[in-house]
C-alpha cells in the first residue's frame, strides 16, 4: 500500500476545513422579508412625527399673520394735512404718483420644531429686508429716494405652545428686532432755500431702531384670531456706516409707543364626497372625500405708532403730527397663490425716509403678496 506523503494529507485537511468554512456561510434559512407589520410600524412614526408638528406649524403660522404687508398699489391718492411752505417740485410728486410699493419680507433663518431643544423649540429667527418705492408722475417719471430698512428679528412664544389652537387659552409671544433704516443717498439734509425743508430729492437719512413687541391674542372656535401688540421703539446709533444723522434730533423722534390691532379669518377647509369620475382618480382614497377650502382668508391690521419725546422743537410745524396710523385691509381669495389684495389708508407724516416733515394722508388700493402663507 502506498504511502500517503504529509503534503497531500495537508493539502486535503485544508481543502476539507474550506469546504466546511463554505458551506457553514450558506444561510439555513430563506432570508428575511420586510412584512406588512414593519411598513406599519414606519406609518406610525411618519404619522406620530406629523402630529408632533401640528402645534409648532400653527405657531409658525400665526408668526406669520403678524409680518410686515408685501403691496404694489397702482395710483395711490396723496393728501396734504398742512400746507406746505414750499411747494412739491418736479420730481418729487407734484403732479402724483404712479405707483407705491412696499417689498418686505422677513426671510426665515431658523424655525423651532418638535424636536428641538425646549428653548429654541419655540423661536423663529429672521431676516427682514424692506424697500418703500414710489414712482411720481413728474417728468421722466422718476423713482423717490427708496426706503432701505434691513435688520435681524426673533419670534418668541412665551405661553404654552401645545394650547396654541385652544379657544380658551390665550397666546403671548415677544417679536425683537434691530434694524437699519436709511434711504442711501448723499448730503445735503435740508434743501437750499428758505424756509428750511428736508431735501426730498437726495437727502440723506439715516437712523437705526431696536424694536420690542409683546403680542396677546386669542382664537375662536370658527378660526378667527383677535391680537394686540404694544411696545416701544427707540433710535439708536450703532456707529461706522450705521449712523443716526444728526439733523433728526429733536424733529424726527427718538422713542415711540406701538400699538398693534388685528382681526385675522383664517382660512377654512371642510372634507366633501367625490363624485363617482372622481373616485377613479382616487382610488386609493378608503373615504371617497376630498378636502377643499370653504373660506378664504381676511385680515385687519391697525398699525399706530406715538412719538413720546418731549423736545420735538425743530420740527417745522406748529403740530407735531406725533401719531401716525396704518390701516389695512388684506384679502387672499385663493389658497394655493400668494396672491391678493389690499386697502390701505394711512394719516400723520409722510412714512418714506426723509419725508417725514410732510404730514400727509393716503387712500390706496392694490394687490399683495405674502410669501409665507400657509396652505
Amino acid at each position: 500500500m502506498k504511502k500517503v506523503s504529509l503534503e497531500t494529507v495537508m493539502l486535503l485537511s485544508i481543502a476539507f476545513l474550506c469546504s466546511q468554512n463554505s458551506f457553514a456561510q450558506i444561510p439555513q434559512q430563506k432570508p428575511q422579508i420586510t412584512t406588512s407589520s414593519d411598513s406599519s410600524s414606519v406609518e406610525d412614526d411618519i404619522r406620530r412625527a406629523e402630529i408632533s408638528s401640528i402645534p409648532y406649524n400653527n405657531l409658525q403660522q400665526i408668526f406669520g399673520y403678524h409680518d410686515p404687508i408685501l403691496y404694489l398699489s397702482p395710483a395711490p391718492m396723496f393728501n396734504s394735512l398742512s400746507t406746505r411752505k414750499i411747494a412739491l417740485q418736479d420730481g418729487e410728486g407734484m403732479n402724483g404718483y404712479w405707483l407705491e410699493g412696499n417689498i418686505s419680507h422677513r426671510v426665515t433663518m431658523y424655525r423651532g420644531k418638535y424636536y428641538s431643544r425646549p428653548f429654541w423649540s419655540r423661536a423663529r429667527i429672521t431676516f427682514d429686508a424692506a424697500f418703500m418705492l414710489r414712482m411720481t408722475k413728474d417728468s421722466s417719471s422718476p423713482l423717490l429716494p427708496t426706503s432701505n430698512d434691513v435688520g435681524l428679528g426673533l419670534d418668541y412664544l412665551l405661553s404654552d405652545v401645545n394650547k396654541i389652537e385652544s379657544p380658551k387659552a390665550t397666546t403671548v409671544y415677544l417679536k425683537a428686532q434691530i434694524h437699519h433704516y436709511s434711504n442711501g443717498q448723499a448730503l445735503p439734509f435740508f434743501k437750499s432755500t428758505a424756509p428750511n425743508r428736508n431735501n426730498y430729492k437726495n437727502g440723506d437719512f439715516s437712523t437705526n431702531y431696536i424694536r420690542l413687541m409683546v403680542y396677546g391674542m386669542k382664537q375662536t372656535s370658527d378660526n378667527h384670531i383677535y391680537s394686540a401688540g404694544l411696545g416701544l421703539q427707540r433710535e439708536v446709533d450703532l456707529g461706522g456706516p450705521l449712523t443716526l444723522s444728526d439733523e433728526l434730533a429733536s424733529a424726527y423722534g427718538l422713542n415711540r409707543v406701538l400699538l398693534n390691532l388685528q382681526w385675522t379669518r383664517r382660512s377654512r377647509f371642510v372634507l366633501t364626497q367625490l363624485s363617482d369620475t372622481d373616485k377613479k382618480k382616487f382610488s386609493k382614497n378608503p373615504t371617497g372625500k376630498t378636502v377643499r377650502n370653504a373660506r378664504t382668508q381676511w385680515i385687519w391690521r391697525s398699525e399706530l405708532a406715538y412719538i413720546i419725546d418731549n423736545d420735538l422743537s425743530l420740527y417745522p410745524l406748529s403740530s407735531k403730527y406725533r401719531l401716525g396710523v396704518h390701516n389695512y385691509l388684506t384679502w387672499m381669495p385663493w389658497v394655493t397663490s400668494d396672491f391678493g389684495f389690499v386697502f390701505h389708508n394711512y394719516f400723520c407724516r409722510d412714512y418714506l425716509n426723509i419725508r417725514y416733515d410732510d404730514p400727509i394722508q393716503t387712500y390706496q388700493l392694490g394687490f399683495v403678496m405674502n410669501f409665507n402663507k400657509m396652505r
